[in-house]
């Protein structure tokens, strides 16, 4: 899950579609919604009604639990978040690192859910639209926190 920051970021400009050639389109963005790990809890409270009830349609298999020493160091830190703000709060965090530990490890897109989306992208947009660049931008250092533009 992406941390709070991830939010600002997808709300630069760089992060924004360019309009058609000679539409009248405004440029629209890249992103349409970026939920902090917090936000994700909620939106699963308020689906399941807070009792963390199972959706029997959705409910995963039987998996055998690992151990945890196994591999602690998978989210020992959370690198790259710098306000905390979107993570999971008190005793739930203590809830992550086994429960990562029972997710089947899968190559990235070739679930059936994602090879159809790509299917059902390949006549609407290019590959290459698939993916951002990324580059370093200068650091500036922020006297005004207020007053920096995303």
């Amino acid at each position: 899950m992406p941390c709070y920051d991830k939010k600002l970021e997808a709300s630069r400009h760089e992060f924004e579609v360019p309009a058609t050639a000679g539409g009248d389109e405004e440029p629209h963005k890249e992103v349409d919604l970026v939920l902090g790990t917090n936000e994700f809890a909620q939106a699963l409270d308020d689906l399941l009604g807070g009792d963390n009830e199972t959706i029997p349609s959705l409910a995963p298999p039987p998996t055998t639990e690992g151990s945890f020493n196994e591999c602690s160091y998978l989210l020992s830190s959370f690198i790259g978040c710098l306000s905390g703000g979107a993570q999971i709060k008190n005793k739930e965090v203590s809830k992550v690192p086994p429960t990562y530990l029972t997710l089947e490890e899968r190559p990235a897109l070739m679930s059936g859910p994602s090879q159809r989306l790509l299917v059902a992208m390949k006549d609407k947009c290019p590959p290459e639209s698939y993916f951002t660049n990324f580059r370093t931008a200068p650091r500036v250092e922020i006297i005004n926190p207020s007053a920096l533009k995303w």
